[in-house]
């Protein structure tokens, strides 16, 4: 399934995955719970938007990982992608019950936009073993091998930025190995 909270963004996800069937568009955002938000900055690009909840209820409809597991009839998630401009510490603020559902994780982090992404990413991590490497601003987490082998819900983790080949090994990556305490 594919989430896009805006119009004319959702338009382009039912243009381009038409011809994938096993690919379910929604017209939603994504959130700790199930709620409705709005635009905070509406003059911005619509790649950039921000969202804030809306309390009067009449805002877009957004859905958290919890219910889209239970909507859907999904025990996991292969692979989770997350590009929503800031909204990501709610999102793994609330991940205690799911994370370990998740297969590999996919994510954005700009804390120069909003502070704090990168702290929430950690605190959701925390307990995991995980393998990290960067290239760029790309920095990509995944569980160790001793991990995988002893927990096979263990939640990988690529974060990056958008187009910048998140998780590729290339000539200006990085890796070290350690765990979240």
């Amino acid at each position: 399934m594919a989430i896009e909270p805006e119009p004319s963004n959702f338009e382009l996800l039912v243009k381009n995955t038409r011809s994938h069937a096993n690919v379910k568009p929604i017209c939603a955002g994504l959130w700790s719970r199930r709620v409705h938000l709005r635009i905070e900055n509406a003059g911005a690009a619509t790649w950039s938007f921000r969202v804030v909840e809306d309390s009067t209820g009449q805002g877009i409809p957004a859905l958290g990982i919890p219910e889209i597991l239970a909507d859907f009839n999904m025990p996991v998630i292969d692979v989770l992608k997350i590009d929503i401009e800031g909204s990501e510490i709610e999102v793994l603020g609330s991940s205690e019950g799911w994370i370990g559902n998740v297969g590999t994780m996919v994510l954005e982090l700009h804390d120069r936009f909003r502070p704090g992404r990168t702290e929430a990413l950690e605190a959701a991590l925390s307990g995991y073993e995980y393998r990290r490497s960067t290239s760029g601003e790309s920095v990509g987490d995944q569980p160790s091998d001793a991990q995988r082998r002893s927990e096979r819900t263990q939640s990988d983790c690529r974060c990056g930025g958008a187009g910048t080949g998140s998780g590729r090994d290339d000539s200006r990556s990085s890796q070290r190995t350690s765990r979240w305490a």
